[in-house]
């Protein structure tokens, strides 16, 4: 799928699913080796894993919007 990040937003898009995560909405970020995980807020939210990423370089880009 597509993964896309903006100062506002993280995007997703797939053939399967699509989605947008507010940057204020995200409440942990986990690197891992070919990937990300990322928890955002609300009661029935599940962490949602991204694979196939430079996963230092989008946990740095989301961590740095974030603090914003």
């Amino acid at each position: 799928g597509l993964f896309a990040v903006t100062n506002k937003n993280l995007y997703f898009s797939s053939s399967i699913k699509s989605f947008k995560i507010p940057i204020d909405k995200i409440l942990t970020l986990n690197p891992y080796e070919d990937g990300i995980g990322i928890q955002k807020d609300g009661a029935s939210s599940k962490p949602l894993i991204f694979t196939d990423l430079d996963s230092w370089f989008v946990y740095n880009l989301i961590s740095i919007l974030t603090q914003s």
